[in-house]
């Protein structure tokens, strides 16, 4: 018995210090992360906090949301909150005492990773109300002269890998492993935690947890019995287990001890100093003593998740190794230096990266010679040439392409920081009016430039639009890819329709989808109705989780009206033009891009979407855009977003 709940314990440890240190790691990397540094030091140094802090929010959104990643916090070295994804309660607040001093290991240059504590203990009293247990991942900011000048914060939500590691060791009926700081206070989930508020020593609400709640004091007598204790909770003893490890006696007790619950339990238990916590695994004497084989078969289960877990951080730094040796072979490509890979797709690879001379940050796309034939490859080359010749400012810029010098073709475009229209209608659910017009006008100057140069989009979708900050104005609108990849793959026969289209269901013109009928700009005029349907009603003009019924639909169904499917008021005049754009029939939508412009002209509103109200509204939303764009990332592509690839060959 001793030695089974001596292993159980310790490959809990071993495996608890693995998700800590892991935090650590990934804290540090953060902290050192180029990018980080520069606006960090622009932050607290420059002219122009508030665009400096937004794009801090931007690149530290990866960490937001992560499993068990509740938020960020830039820390000066006065204990003010320089940035953050919580800038209503957090912004420009001063630390509290005691928070201040768990910051002063990063001051002097050392990473850590505080154990559990309540969040109203991070600012002064009554500034933050929530009693949330956190855990706080805490590393240095140095500047280019390497001094410190700031500290990052992660916040952690405790119940998730803290505890689902401890948690493994639920073995048998009653066996348990947790962790507990130097009061006595639960820092991990309990199994008991529904007996727990039936006995009171919890409160009995639905989102009530023992940690930071719980107390590991002995009531005396045996509570799940029936019987009251006779202490008051702060009167009652610490068990003798957690008397004995706070005093870092590491033991093991298999005559048998009082719980918190005054369960006689066996146990082993140890002190953790450096994280300044300790961990004990327990079982009530009544079980341990009618059978070890639990214990056995728990250690085994144990010993192998810890196996596990150790491998899959292996893989994972394997994985990260090979790609950093990827991106250091292609390091640097022509007069660009690739900074780190943001995409991989089908027809290659997309990297950031940065110009050598004129330090600009850009996007590199590099081509996959294996996906395309020499004559698609020819003819892609081409429509990037084509493509770099458009300069209306509402289109994104492609600087440069080549080959590099084992032959992969890549093209070089301006790098974008934003968020696309999907995310805008994620945040809005409904975009007003004078915005959308505002939009709409500016994707039509993009793809009037276009159609004039014989260049049609046919991928016109919420995630080839994107809002941006540039220059000091917000809302900045920027059209993307311009049928590069979809022209690739269909271009390879005399006709798009001889074999096939590409497109997105929902926001595909009805032309682009039946044999033998013309194609030409207006297709795309479509799409922008379809966008302008998007944002006004916050629905697709035809949606169902069947792509061929969206197509049926496209082809065969008249699209209803935006004021047939909202009750928010639209303006008469805009739900015509939207309605006229979404026209089966060509012929009957704005003849051009440059039309469609005139009218949303023309349409006399209330109010007008401006500069003000632009940026008072990115303001107000930039920790939401920050989740929504996480948020976008892990969820992956919608129905809006499912780019298809329609072969008419196998449909006739």
């Amino acid at each position: 018995m001793t030695a089974g709940l001596q292993s159980i314990l310790q490959a809990n440890i071993e495996a608890l210090q693995i998700v800590v240190e892991n935090e650590r790691s990934n804290i540090q990397a953060w902290a050192k992360d180029r990018e980080v540094r520069e606006l960090t030091e622009q932050l607290l140094y420059g002219q122009s906090p508030r665009d400096t802090r937004r794009k801090l929010t931007e690149v530290l959104a990866n960490v937001v949301d992560e499993d068990g990643h509740l938020g960020f916090a830039i820390i000066d070295a006065q204990g003010v909150i320089r940035a953050t994804d919580q800038p209503q309660t957090y912004l420009d607040r001063a630390l509290s005492p005691a928070a201040i001093e768990m910051l002063q290991p990063i001051l002097e240059g050392k990473a850590t990773f505080e154990k559990p504590f309540a969040k109203n203990a991070l600012l002064e009293k009554g500034i933050e109300t929530s009693t949330q247990p956190v855990l706080l991942a805490k590393a240095p900011i140095t500047n280019t002269s390497n001094e410190i000048i700031a500290a990052l914060v992660f916040t952690i939500d405790p119940g998730k890998d803290f505890t689902r590691i401890l948690s493994v060791a639920e073995f048998g009926n009653t066996g348990s492993t947790y962790a507990f700081d130097d009061r006595g206070l639960m820092l991990s989930e309990s199994r008991h935690e529904d007996q727990l508020k039936k006995l009171a020593l919890i409160p009995d609400t639905p989102n009530s947890s023992a940690i930071l709640t719980l107390q590991v004091r002995d009531p005396g007598v045996d509570l799940t019995k029936g019987k009251s204790s006779a202490l008051p909770m702060d009167s009652r003893p610490l068990t003798k287990m957690a008397k004995m490890a706070i005093t870092s006696q590491p033991g093991i007790n298999v005559d048998g001890y009082r719980d918190y619950r005054g369960v006689l339990v066996v146990g082993a238990w140890q002190w953790l100093s450096e994280y300044g916590f300790g961990v004990a695994t327990e079982v009530e004497r009544s079980e341990a003593l009618r059978s070890l084989r639990p214990v056995r078969l728990a250690f085994i289960a144990l010993f192998g998740l810890l196996v596990i877990t150790a491998i899959s951080f292996l893989i994972a730094n394997y994985f990260l190794k090979r790609l950093q040796s990827e991106v250091d072979e292609l390091r640097e490509l022509g007069q660009y230096t690739l900074v780190e890979k943001i995409g991989e797709g089908g027809m290659g690879k997309v990297y950031k990266a940065r110009h050598a001379m004129l330090r600009r940050p850009t996007v590199i796309k590099l081509i996959r010679e294996d996906k395309l034939d020499e004559k698609a490859l020819e003819r892609f080359e081409q429509e990037v040439q084509l493509t770099s010749q458009l300069t209306h400012p509402n289109t994104i810029s492609i600087y440069d392409y080549g080959h590099s010098p084992d032959g992969v073709f890549y093209y070089a475009m301006e790098y974008l920081s934003g968020i696309t229209l999907d995310q805008l209608v994620r945040i809005e659910k409904q975009v007003p009016a004078d915005r959308v017009i505002y939009i709409l006008q500016k994707i039509c100057g993009s793809l009037s430039e276009a159609h004039k140069q014989g260049l049609i989009h046919r991928d016109i979708k919420p995630g080839n639009v994107m809002l941006c900050q540039r220059g000091g104005t917000y809302d900045f609108v920027k059209v993307l890819d311009f049928g590069l990849v979809r022209q690739i793959l269909s271009d390879n026969h005399e006709t798009n329709h001889q074999f096939g289209i590409m497109g997105t269901p929902g926001f595909i013109a009805p032309e682009l989808l039946v044999l033998d009928r013309q194609v030409d700009a207006r297709s795309d005029l479509y799409a922008v109705g379809a966008l302008g349907f998007l944002m006004l009603t916050g629905q697709l003009v035809f949606s169902d989780k069947d792509v061929d019924t969206i197509l049926h639909n496209i082809v065969n169904t008249e699209p209803p009206r935006p004021s047939e499917v909202t009750e928010v008021p639209i303006p008469e005049a805009l739900d015509d033009l939207i309605h006229a754009c979404l026209s089966r029939v060509p012929e009957e939508r704005p003849a051009s891009a440059t039309e469609l412009a005139e009218q949303l002209t023309r349409i006399i509103l209330d109010t007008t979407w401006t500069e003000k109200e632009a940026l008072s509204w990115w303001e107000e939303n930039s920790s939401r855009i920050a989740y929504e764009r996480k948020l976008e990332r892990q969820e992956g592509s919608s129905v809006s977003e499912t780019v298809i690839n329609i072969d008419f060959g196998e449909r006739s």
